[in-house]
């Protein structure tokens, strides 16, 4: 036979996934800008940077390849501050 669990151990949880639902927006966006940033770096960064460690010259990517590598890294590492600052509110919020 199951055993039930007792009203005040059932409370807590139920608040905390109404806590928790309030803020899941913040988690599933952190997670899809996350996954859309690896796919990026899969699709477009690591293949450019094989390419830049080939010893041979001339089959070297151009330098404004390498401008435009080092200009959209950046974009990476905004990203990357823009999903640890959405899990950083949805923590704080569902902790606090």
């Amino acid at each position: 036979m199951p055993v039930m669990p007792q009203l005040e151990h059932v409370a807590p949880l139920a608040a905390a996934e109404v806590t928790a639902s309030r803020w899941r927006p913040w988690i599933i966006a952190a997670l899809v800008v996350h996954f859309a940033t690896r796919v990026w770096s899969f699709a477009y960064f690591i293949p450019l940077a094989i390419k830049f460690q080939n010893v041979d010259a001339a089959s070297q990517p151009r330098d404004e390849k390498k401008y435009q590598w080092v200009k959209m890294s950046r974009w990476r590492v905004l990203l990357g501050g823009a999903v640890l600052l959405m899990l950083t509110i949805a923590i704080v919020k569902i902790v606090g």
